[in-house]
């Protein structure tokens, strides 16, 4: 069978349906779930046939699971480079103000009279 594809049967001489996004499905494959996408990675689109059909987690999102189809947003007060899996936070003495920050770069510096603990909170 082409990859890409599923036979549900042995004995079947046609695919049964197509891989599902997250996953891709190697010829000869048997689920619409053969092989996850692994984590720093996702799958927005069905027929999958091979690793490479996975794209790395763009920056900005974090893929945090195995067969995702999205990647999350990064949250605030963290950053995620390309390929994320878990975000990091701002350094201490640093915060984020917004969703989907790329690198430490894009941490705010902690303003004076202010405290700035880990995962880039502010605090009077």
């Amino acid at each position: 069978m082409e990859g890409g594809y599923y036979v549900d049967s042995v004995n079947s001489i046609t695919w049964t349906g197509e891989c599902a996004p997250g996953y891709y499905c190697p010829d000869g494959s048997t689920s619409n779930k053969q092989v996850a996408c692994p984590k720093g990675t996702y799958r927005a689109i069905a027929r999958g046939s091979s690793p490479k059909d996975c794209s790395i987690c763009p920056s900005g999102s974090y893929c945090d699971q195995m067969g995702m189809s999205a990647p999350n947003i990064c949250p605030i007060g963290y950053y995620c480079p390309i390929g994320t899996v878990v975000p990091e936070p701002c350094p201490e003495g640093t915060y984020g103000t917004a969703q989907g920050m790329t690198d430490s770069k894009s941490c705010t510096a902690c303003p004076a009279g202010y405290y700035c603990p880990k995962r880039g909170q502010i605090t009077v």
